[in-house]
């Protein structure tokens, strides 16, 4: 399982800036960042090689985070792969909380990112359909 902040941030030039500012006083790394927007305030999911000094001092900086377990799954890099992952989890009744990918730093080849609501078994499930997770954020990291 991979830790993943979820910090809710102000709509507003430089709200961004204001986390990274902090993820960098506090030498922190980002491996993966990914937003959703709305009118009055977005939410940054981030992945980041120390997640509990992040949220400790975003929190004492007063914002609000939580922080969630996901599930990263290497991808192979061609067309149709992430649609065979999604097909088998459907099928499966397994359902999609928030998702996105990333290129690997190592090898270039995509990760999707994804949550549900049970990562153990669903972590299991993919394993057992042949796709590789990634279970440390150190392996992810490299």
């Amino acid at each position: 399982m991979i830790a993943q902040l979820s910090v809710l941030i102000p709509n507003k030039p430089g709200a961004f800036a204001r986390v990274v500012d902090i993820m960098s006083e506090e030498n922190v790394n980002c491996l993966s960042v990914s937003t959703f927007d709305a009118r009055d305030f977005g939410v940054l999911y981030l992945i980041v090689d120390q997640p509990q000094r992040l949220q400790k001092a975003l929190e004492e900086k007063g914002y609000k985070v939580v922080m969630n377990h996901t599930i990263a799954v290497r991808m192979d890099h061609r067309p149709g792969y992430m649609n065979q992952i999604l097909q088998q989890m459907g099928q499966a009744n397994i359902n999609i909380e928030g998702l996105y990918s990333f290129m690997s730093r190592k090898d270039m080849q995509p990760v999707l990112v994804f949550r549900t609501n049970d990562t153990s078994v669903v972590e299991a499930f993919l394993e057992g359909k042949g796709h590789y997770v990634f279970k440390t954020l150190e392996e992810l990291a490299e």
